[in-house]
């Protein structure tokens, strides 16, 4: 993705938000897909868009300050297809494709295939690679570009995150990433030369006489020989045979990986634990597990969740607002999602019915209710917690 502004309205600048092609000595920065290898590059993204694209969406009016629940329009089911022309896609590809694409580039687009002419809102939206796509700005006014064509605002859905004053596009975390993935990369290419092809000799024999060039070559083979066939290895009392380790100042490319892994999860707002980056000192219990899928959630997941929410509710016909339900994330701890259904059951927020509803099971019948009665006799309040396990 790309932005240009005119000289008249926003300034003399050209090409803004996107970083220089070079590092200060001359390497190139990491392509988009060459980012991708990254492996905390792939897991932040594979983590955020898989968790928010399998949130269930519902739809909804609010009526007197409750939310009404409406049946789903097209774009909370088959939204548009992936590409353009192409067959439409489920509503959690879809999602899950304009995350990994607000997530690289803070910018999602789509062109509006079908618009309802009753409502003017979007009815399929086909996805449109963020990176192909320029914006550009001129007198105020934004038009997009994408295969040669040109696009006017209304003709094209236009998604961001990490917005900042004076621009019309989100900031791209893969571009603040990229050199700590530059980072990995270079290290990456220097453990693969060295373990191919070293630079330094992994082995060094030394003899206490000298030898000709033949002979020495005959001893390599023949401890090269013995070494590849896990043979053991016999040298003379004059021969000295010492492996070769990388040196202290090489070995510091190992460091930098680890650096690199760090760093890109700080800057995709990742604990590096859940994404298996080895944390000194840290022990893993069910409880600290559970505090922090929930400051996962909460602090950290939230709010892309709220926008994404706004700006496909702005797709939607008004008054009709769209949710995603993030209690489904609970539902992988279930010890905390049954605390606080059960909590909300004590303080009367929430029935056993409605519950057991949320768990697809039945409502409590005659005979249920009976038994309760008997075995809970003595409490003072309605049946809670232990009703609804039971």
């Amino acid at each position: 993705m790309s932005l240009l502004f005119s000289k008249r309205g926003l300034g003399d600048s050209e090409n803004q938000l996107v970083p220089p092609r070079n590092l200060p000595n001359g390497r190139r920065l990491p392509t988009s897909e060459e980012s991708m290898r990254h492996s905390a590059v792939w897991s932040c993204l594979n983590l955020r868009s898989s968790l928010i694209s399998t949130l269930p969406a519902v739809q909804y009016r609010m009526s007197a300050g409750l939310k009404v629940p409406m049946p789903s329009a097209q774009l909370l089911t088959a939204p548009g297809s992936l590409h353009v022309g192409g067959p439409l896609a489920r509503f959690d590809e879809w999602i899950s494709a304009t995350q990994t694409d607000l997530d690289r580039y803070g910018n999602a687009f789509g062109y509006k295939v079908a618009i309802d002419g009753g409502w003017g809102v979007p009815t399929r939206i086909d996805l449109l690679p963020a990176e192909n796509v320029t914006v550009r700005v001129r007198d105020g006014v934004v038009t997009y570009a994408y295969g040669g064509k040109t696009y006017n605002q209304w003709e094209i859905w236009h998604e961001r995150q990490f917005v900042v004053p004076g621009s019309p596009v989100g900031m791209s975390p893969m571009s603040a990433a990229a050199y700590s993935v530059s980072q990995y990369t270079t290290a990456q290419a220097f453990a693969a030369q060295w373990f191919s092809s070293g630079g330094i000799p992994s082995a060094k024999l030394q003899t206490g006489k000298t030898i000709t060039p033949a002979e020495a070559l005959q001893v390599k083979n023949r401890i090269k020989a013995m070494l590849s066939a896990g043979d053991v290895l016999v040298l003379g009392k004059d021969q000295d045979y010492e492996m070769i380790t990388v040196p202290a100042n090489q070995a510091a490319f190992i460091e930098a990986m680890d650096f690199s892994v760090l760093d890109v999860a700080r800057i995709y707002n990742t604990p590096g634990d859940m994404i298996d980056i080895p944390i000194k000192g840290s022990r893993i219990t069910y409880a600290n597990v559970t505090q922090k899928n929930l400051d996962y959630l909460t602090i950290r997941l939230a709010p892309s969740i709220f926008r994404r929410e706004r700006a496909i509710s702005a797709a939607l016909p008004m008054p009709h607002l769209m949710e995603f339900q993030s209690d489904a994330l609970l539902r992988l701890d279930p010890q905390t999602l049954t605390m606080i259904r059960g909590q909300q059951v004590d303080k009367r927020a929430l029935t056993p019915d409605e519950w057991r509803e949320m768990d697809n099971r039945k409502p409590l019948t005659a005979d249920q209710i009976s038994q309760f009665s008997v075995l809970f006799s003595g409490l003072t309040t309605s049946p809670g917690v232990s009703d609804v396990a039971a």
